[in-house]
């Protein structure tokens, strides 16, 4: 027994059949919200497209823990590894995005589509860079559960370095992005409550707005803390986590592609669209309105 492999073939194959299940809910979220990008034209705004550039991403993370765990370092674990490197980081830059997107908006009132390029290098670029310096060093491997950067090499001068290697590639990023979702949402909802006037008549839309903005960097903390406590387990000389909190953990971060769909994706425009083909009939739009909400649509129920 390695700290790369400590649980049994029965707890193993629990944690598998479960996040199996969380992937394939997240899975058809994200594919529903890459279907109405792409089927509806009232949808292609750049705001949205934000949404579906993290679609697709969740759509990949599904598809990578849907891979049989693989307890040998095979090429199959190996890829595995690297693609929950690449696509989990690029989920948590994109969260980051859109809510620079709507600081931008809402607070400074300033266009961010210039910044199209920009969000993408940032956000599918430095996830490469993150994915490759494993593969390199040939650091993806079993780590309990599912295949990412191991525990240990067999050689006790690495340990440290692999800790390290986690949290720059992953974990800082992460919780610093995190903090910095927070940061940014309630700086928008002290707007909304300051610019209450402008919201006399859409009084529900200003609450939906609000709750939306506490939800998204929840969704993020909640999928993404039980990970991070499992990972804190793995630093310590023994390295065992509890099999409770390991399932916990991938339950979290497969399931986050769900929420996202739900928070992110299912907008009112969204749902206005849907109707219109359940019911077969076409509705009048209603004519945008040229105040905050406009740039907040993103958000809007």
């Amino acid at each position: 027994m390695t700290k790369n492999n400590y649980l049994s073939d029965h707890e193993q194959e629990v944690i598998y059949n479960v996040i199996l299940v969380s992937s394939i809910l997240s899975l058809i979220g994200s594919l529903f919200v890459c279907f109405v990008y792409l089927a509806f034209k009232s949808l292609r705004v750049f705001a949205f497209r934000l949404v579906f550039y993290l679609a697709s991403v969740d759509v990949f993370i599904s598809i990578s823990f849907m891979i049989p765990y693989d307890k040998g370092n095979s090429v199959r674990c190996r890829i595995q590894g690297a693609a929950i490197t690449y696509f989990t980081l690029s989920e948590v830059l994109w969260t980051s995005v859109i809510a620079h997107t709507l600081y931008s908006s809402a607070i400074k009132n300033a266009s961010f589509e210039n910044y199209h390029l920009k969000y993408c290098l940032f956000s599918f670029g430095i996830p490469l860079i993150a994915t490759i310096i494993p593969w390199i060093g040939d650091f993806y491997g079993p780590s309990n559960g599912w295949c990412w950067i191991v525990h240990d090499k067999g050689n006790e001068g690495y340990h440290t370095y692999l800790i390290c290697l986690k949290l720059a590639l992953f974990y800082i990023p992460l919780w610093l992005v995190i903090i910095y979702n927070f940061a940014v949402y309630m700086k928008i909802i002290r707007k909304l409550q300051e610019n209450e006037g402008s919201f006399h008549e859409h009084t529900n839309i200003r609450r939906v707005l609000i709750m939306k903005l506490r939800l998204y960097p929840l969704v993020l903390m909640v999928c993404q803390g039980p990970v991070s406590v499992f990972r804190l387990f793995s630093f310590s000389d023994e390295g065992y986590a509890p099999f409770e909190l390991v399932l916990l953990s991938g339950i979290g971060i497969c399931i986050n592609g769900f929420l996202n769909a739900v928070i992110y994706g299912l907008t009112r425009q969204v749902r206005k669209e849907i109707a219109k083909i359940i019911c077969k009939y076409k509705t009048e739009g209603r004519p945008e309105r040229e105040t905050m909400t406009q740039s907040l649509k993103i958000v809007e129920e």
